[in-house]
């Protein structure tokens, strides 16, 4: 096993379910809520913003934020190809979202 961030170890790991990158940590733990159950995720979040801060997030705003992601269905449900071309290209150029895929002409 690598030493992660020391010993010229990697700041990340390979999931061979997304490719064969080295995913930065964040980059993997959103791939894996995109690709699992992002219902639980979602209410978790609502869930925990609540107690910490005493605010309601409404249901409307929340999925109003989840319909701007890209998912695996835009991409035929091909895992590889959504953790490729939205995430792993996609992150600096906002193609995650998908008003600003569009509207940018990025992986049309």
């Amino acid at each position: 096993m690598l030493g992660y961030g020391s010993n010229n170890g990697q700041w990340g790991k390979v999931n061979r379910k997304y490719g064969n990158i080295v995913w930065p940590f964040e980059e993997l733990s959103f791939l894996n809520i995109m690709t699992g159950d992002r219902d639980i995720f979602y209410k978790q979040v609502q869930d925990m913003v609540k107690r910490r801060f005493g605010v309601v997030l409404p249901d409307e705003a929340i999925q109003e934020q989840i319909a701007r992601l890209r998912t695996p269905e835009d991409y035929n449900g091909d895992i590889r190809e959504y953790a490729k071309r939205a995430v792993w290209f996609g992150r600096k150029s906002g193609a995650t979202f998908k008003d600003n895929r569009e509207s940018k002409g990025i992986f049309t």
